[in-house]
């Protein structure tokens, strides 16, 4: 079985956003959630009871397997964020702290 892969996105349906401080691509019609697994990023943070890395789930907003710090907030469901041109997403270790932390 191939893997699942999508189709070229054309260079002006790109939006430049960053992820724990480099500039990455995603489509104009992705979430944050799938911008980050196009390119590659299979872990989104740790859990906040055992410290073990966490990956997206059910990618529809109902198992929040996928909350990451996004704009310098919390608790953000990556499934659930449209994607938009310069917006900041970081790793969220446990549950996560108010403000940018470079």
């Amino acid at each position: 079985m191939s893997a699942h892969r999508r189709a070229p996105v054309p260079d002006q349906d790109h939006i430049s956003f960053t992820f724990t401080g480099d500039s990455i691509k995603g489509a104009r019609s992705d979430t944050v959630a799938s911008a980050l697994i196009a390119n590659g990023v299979a872990m989104f943070g740790t859990s906040p009871t055992t410290g073990e890395p966490y990956r997206a789930f059910c990618l529809v907003g109902r198992c929040a397997e996928c909350l990451m710090e996004i704009d310098g907030q919390p608790g953000v469901m990556a499934c659930r964020t449209n994607l938009r041109e310069g917006i900041s997403v970081r790793l969220q270790s446990g549950r996560g702290s108010w403000g940018d932390e470079s």
